[in-house]
């Protein structure tokens, strides 16, 4: 049930991400009427409800191979957003005038920011982990298991690359110019948001282009994580992983329906991300193998009173870094 939980968090995670990023595409085309519903939390809610309705019969595909395969294809996407926001950084970075204050440039966060960060960290230890059972459909999974190995080595070694160069580029960037450059003057932008790709303008047709391969990347991945949810579910309560399209269909719904409310009332992503990640590090990471490692050293006569009490120390430490997002930020934050 906390796997559960923290993919169903994901899923609206990515909603959050196809709703603003779908509606940036649209109005930059012109056609504001269709996406109108208002400001604050709920200027995405026409856009989630296309989401919604476009996941439907994505989610309701059984095989994840297949889905697995069709999201291969994602990599065009992440490789062109990678380019396209570290050169356009890069470039940024290039133009700023040279007297600009380091007094600007915001270089250590609050403690609730860190809880935040650490946060984001657990919950993109979990999603990772989905390429496991990916990796089980492997089409050398039996016959060749360290190219399995292998592969997935690779997965995850770029998944960091792109993880550290995408998050502190542009956001050097974009601390020592946003004050400065024409392109986030016009915008009137003094916090980079938490989509990147919407601190670009109408006029930026790349980040058109990104924005669209975003929104078909997503596309894919939101039906694996769902998949991967319905067979943990159906196989935790019933014992058997495919139910019959009637109870499949009653939680695909659900789940949809769930992950589009969030993203109609609340499109924060990177906040989602910090709550679900929150839960994600404290039962999952922190508390869960180390309940389970002292089980299995008293079973074995190996647990002491000073080794428990270290282990509990551990995670309780774990669980107060974690938490420190959820204190009051300072008033005087930049």
């Amino acid at each position: 049930m906390t796997s559960i939980a923290i993919i169903t968090g994901a899923m609206a995670v990515y909603h959050c991400l196809m709703s603003s990023t779908l509606q940036g595409v649209v109005t930059s085309a012109g056609l504001t009427s269709i996406f109108c519903c208002g400001d604050g939390n709920y200027q995405y809610m026409a856009a989630s409800i296309i989401i919604g309705l476009c996941m439907v019969p994505l989610l309701s595909i059984r095989d994840i191979g297949k889905l697995a395969k069709v999201g291969g294809f994602g990599v065009i996407a992440v490789l062109y957003n990678v380019l396209f926001l570290v050169l356009m950084a890069v470039f940024d970075l290039i133009d700023i005038p040279k007297d600009v204050p380091t007094t600007s440039v915001k270089m250590l966060g609050t403690l609730s920011e860190v809880g935040g960060f650490v946060g984001m960290m657990g919950l993109s230890l979990f999603v990772q982990s989905v390429l496991l059972p990916i990796a089980g459909a492997h089409t050398c999974a039996r016959t060749a298991p360290q190219k399995v190995t292998r592969d997935l080595g690779f997965a995850y070694f770029f998944a960091v690359l792109f993880y550290v160069i995408v998050g502190a580029v542009p956001a050097v960037a974009f601390e020592l110019g946003h004050d400065v450059l024409p392109h986030y003057i016009d915008l009137k932008i003094h916090t980079l948001p938490q989509n990147m790709l919407l601190a670009f303008g109408a006029h930026s047709w790349g980040a058109l282009v990104g924005r669209l391969l975003l929104v078909l990347q997503i596309g894919v991945v939101y039906p694996i994580l769902g998949a991967v949810m319905r067979k943990q579910f159906f196989g935790g309560l019933f014992n058997r992983e495919w139910p019959g399209w009637t109870l499949a269909t009653a939680f695909n719904l659900t789940v949809i329906g769930f992950t589009t409310l969030t993203a109609a009332v609340f499109p924060n992503p990177a906040t989602v991300v910090g709550y679900v990640g929150a839960y994600t590090a404290i039962v999952y990471i922190l508390w869960l193998p180390i309940l389970v490692h002292l089980k299995a050293l008293r079973r074995t006569g190996q647990s002491g009173l000073c080794k428990q009490w270290w282990h509990m120390l551990f995670a309780t430490l774990g669980s107060f870094a974690v938490l420190m997002q959820f204190l009051p930020r300072a008033s005087n934050d930049t």
